[in-house]
């Protein structure tokens, strides 16, 4: 079983159509049967591995996550199975975003969204939310805003509202920000609501709505 985090296909800046080509396991010499053995042992270490990573991630030991999650990517790779290789990539980059390297979380989440379309929707609204973090990371909110709004329309998401009302509060845009939170609070993941209370608690601040923060 393989678990998702809760942290699509036309693309609209990256206008990518095809993934790239994807290297195959190296099977000369061997039998059929002994190349399906390879193909499933790899599956059986991304599962493992990506499972390690999921639960490190979620845990905050994103040191710990990344190893994992690269192991997952490589036999996600042996595997040649397009949707396995977009969620490694998508929780390999959002491994490095959460310990502040840019440039490789960048690299990696570019990566994973040539993948996008083998995923299923609720992991296509995953992978765009954290595509989201890390443009808005490294200065994009343009393009954060267009790959969250992506996501909504694949799968309405608790992460997306908040991440995007978050953007538009920064923007000053405070009737669309409100909207986005109330939606954002709906939300029945405990560690994600009181993040989102924590942040929309500093928004009713910052407008000047005191008694409503510390009700919130």
């Amino acid at each position: 079983i393989l678990f998702m985090l809760s942290l699509g296909g036309t693309m609209l800046a990256l206008n990518i159509t095809n993934p790239p080509e994807v290297e195959m396991p190296n099977v000369v010499g061997t039998s059929k049967d002994e190349a399906q053995k390879e193909i499933e042992d790899a599956k059986l270490h991304f599962y493992i591995n990506s499972y390690l990573a999921c639960l490190n991630h979620i845990s905050g030991n994103f040191r710990l996550a990344l190893p994992y999650g690269k192991k997952a990517l490589y036999n996600a790779v042996r595997t040649g199975n397009k949707e396995k290789i977009g969620y490694a990539y998508d929780i390999t980059a959002s491994s490095f975003q959460r310990l502040g390297e840019k440039d490789s979380a960048f690299s990696h989440i570019n990566k994973g969204l040539q993948f996008i379309k083998y995923l299923p929707d609720d992991e296509k609204a995953n992978l765009l939310n954290n595509a989201a973090l890390i443009y808005g990371q490294v200065g994009s909110p343009h393009k954060a805003k267009e790959l969250l709004k992506q996501s909504l329309a694949f799968c309405p998401n608790a992460n997306a509202y908040g991440t995007l009302a978050q953007v538009y509060s920064d923007e000053g845009k405070d009737d669309s920000s409100a909207l986005l939170w109330e939606k954002a609070l709906r939300t029945n993941h405990l560690r994600q609501k009181i993040s989102f209370m924590k942040s929309y608690a500093k928004w009713q601040k910052r407008n000047g709505k005191y008694e409503e923060a510390s009700a919130t």
